[in-house]
């Protein structure tokens, strides 16, 4: 589905981001991430939004941003 290659193509750029040297773009390329499922939840797109920020949470456990759009996701109608 079109989701799961999204989904894929996102862990597979973050997976390339493991070295400590490229924390910072790592850490620009999860919020963007996160801005993505944003506006897909802004428009009602609640599945790519939870697959998303389930991704994003993957990868960013600590950020409580994160955290609040994933269960903001999970409980859309």
């Amino acid at each position: 589905s079109p989701i799961t290659r999204t989904v894929g193509r996102w862990r597979g750029l973050l997976a390339m981001l493991s070295d400590p040297l490229e924390i910072q773009t790592r850490r620009n390329a999860v919020w963007t991430l996160y801005n993505l499922a944003a506006v897909r939840c802004s428009v009602g797109a609640t599945e790519e939004c939870a697959a998303l920020a389930s991704l994003a949470a993957e990868f960013a456990p600590e950020d409580e941003s994160v955290g609040i759009l994933l269960e903001r996701a999970q409980h859309a109608p």
